[in-house]
């Protein structure tokens, strides 16, 4: 179909698109042309495994990103960490770019997260580009790890021999957080000391 601003759109192409389109401008004063050559390719496919994933502190996790795609394409990678180009230079400690793998119709690049901290939690994208398109896949990673600390610690009532605290909860951190030990000091103790509880 010819759309309003003289371009001409075509749905749903195929094989049978290929080949040279020309367009003609013609008035009193003579013509002008100019010729166009559409190649279809086959469409990119890509898959980024595994697409969630839980880690523990310290572990290590390959990310792999393949794409399958028109064997007369070449395939140009990049990989995101929530939403962001990851920097391999600058944290190459801990994100290693495994080079590409080409089979016949497929190409696949490899992330290596290692020594994982609970700040790679997140979102990995895969961007895989040709000529001809461009597909983003993305996978979650979840870390697990020692619980973050109790959030707001409020004191409620003070007798001579007891106190009541309330505190909000903390990031359990994809772990859950099994208890809470207090300690206390006063002036008469060496340091901290646990102190008996009674939950409410």
């Amino acid at each position: 179909m010819v759309l309003r601003n003289n371009t001409l759109k075509i749905v749903n192409s195929s094989r049978a698109d290929e080949g040279n389109y020309v367009c003609r401008a013609e008035n009193q004063l003579g013509s002008a042309e100019m010729t166009a050559i559409l190649w279809v390719k086959e469409a990119m496919r890509v898959v980024l495994s595994p697409s969630r994933v839980e880690v523990t502190v310290g572990e290590s996790v390959v990310l792999s990103c393949k794409a399958t795609h028109d064997t007369s394409l070449d395939v140009a990678f990049q990989w995101f960490f929530n939403q962001k180009p990851i920097d391999f230079q600058q944290e190459g400690s801990h994100f290693e770019y495994i080079q590409t793998v080409r089979a016949k119709q497929t190409s696949t690049v490899d992330l290596m997260i290692r020594s994982i901290f609970l700040k790679h939690a997140g979102k990995y994208g895969c961007r895989a580009q040709t000529s001809a398109d461009t597909v983003f896949a993305e996978a979650e990673l979840l870390v697990r790890g020692p619980p973050g600390p109790p959030g707001v610690v409020i004191v409620e009532e003070i007798t001579d021999m007891t106190a009541t605290l309330s505190w909000t909860r903390g990031l359990d951190n994809h772990s859950p957080i099994s208890t809470y030990n207090l300690q206390a000091r006063s002036p008469f103790s060496l340091g901290w000391q646990t102190v008996k509880t009674g939950n409410r």
